[in-house]
């Protein structure tokens, strides 16, 4: 990938072009175009609302019969994974009760996430929105560095009942991102009723320069994986790296500055539309990497890169690897 180093300076001067200074990376799901990165869902109904979110399209739970609405990630995504190597620093979310019978009393928000074997929890001091209140918005912040579980968490699990091993075992491996209208540990407190509900712009903030996108699909060895690496700082080494595909397969990089992702081929392009595009092979191990030296670039500048592969034996004869984004810090 040696022409790597070359489209590196020209999708750069793009991005200076039109992307916007930023701080610290944010992943915002907004749920517009119908784009839903981590596969949110209201359990078990739910809809994409066109209108009406806070703004735009919203994510839409017309639940019956239901103690404690949940709002809540169904696969790996940008909102899981290794919390603490990512420095993942802030989770948010907007929530709305249109309707609802009688919650029974005022309700906190409570924050679950979990790991494969360990559950904690957060009730927050907001209440859940009134119904017909409009929007609410709900923010937690917390350092995945800290090895000891911060005040207001509480471990779950019959597996996890050490505070500071949950939380160090969740932060390094989270698996779930739930919120819930209501403390799921006053489960059995809580009456049967009808809810309306809606969540937007599910939030998440990280001070790693490199965010993992997901939108991958599967071929035959799995869903290619895509690393990005390097510190993005001007005469730094930027590496992508790709596996998971089969040898000597063919396979396309794109890179854009202004992305605008869509669902295609099983998964999510998000290196769209693409600034420049990289034809390459993958050896015939199954391996492809590719290096150079980032030029200067304004602070917040932020690039995706995204493969699209070739693979005979999915129907498409195409897969797309998991997208990642590089924010210049």
């Amino acid at each position: 990938m040696d022409v790597f180093r070359t489209l590196v300076p020209i999708v750069l001067g793009a991005a200076l072009a039109a992307s916007a200074a930023a701080g610290t990376p944010t992943t915002v799901e907004s749920f517009d175009g119908g784009v839903n990165l981590a596969n949110w869902s209201y359990v078990p109904a739910f809809a994409f609302a066109p209108v009406g979110g806070n703004p735009g399209a919203y994510a839409e739970g017309d639940l019956s019969n239901t103690k404690i609405p949940r709002f809540t990630t169904q696969w790996a995504s940008v909102f899981t994974g290794d919390f603490r190597g990512r420095n993942v620093t802030h989770l948010g979310i907007d929530l709305l009760v249109d309707a609802a019978t009688d919650p029974g009393g005022p309700r906190p928000v409570v924050l679950r996430i979990s790991s494969l074997s360990c559950t904690m929890t957060l009730e927050l001091s907001q209440q859940i929105p009134q119904a017909g209140a409009g929007w609410v918005s709900y923010d937690v912040v917390f350092d995945p560095q800290g090895t000891t579980m911060p005040a207001g968490w509480v471990p779950g699990g019959s597996l996890c009942t050490d505070p500071d091993a949950t939380w160090n075992t969740i932060m390094e491996n989270v698996r779930s991102v739930e919120w819930n209208l209501g403390d799921p540990a006053l489960f059995s407190t809580y009456e049967y009723g009808d809810w309306l509900v809606g969540a937007d712009n599910a939030r998440l903030t990280e001070d790693n320069p490199w965010v993992d996108l997901g939108g991958g699909s599967p071929g035959i060895l799995g869903v290619p994986c895509l690393q990005g690496a390097g510190a993005l700082t001007p005469g730094s080494s930027v590496t992508l790296a790709l596996d998971d595909v089969l040898g000597a397969s063919p396979v396309l990089l794109w890179m854009s500055a202004a992305p605008v992702p869509f669902p295609a081929l099983g998964g999510t392009v998000h290196a769209h539309p693409f600034a420049a595009q990289i034809f390459a092979a993958m050896d015939f191990s199954g391996h492809l990497v590719g290096s150079a030296n980032m030029p200067p670039a304004a602070s917040g500048t932020e690039l995706t890169f995204q493969f699209i592969c070739q693979d005979v034996n999915v129907p498409a004869g195409l897969t797309l690897s998991n997208a990642v984004r590089g924010t210049v810090p």
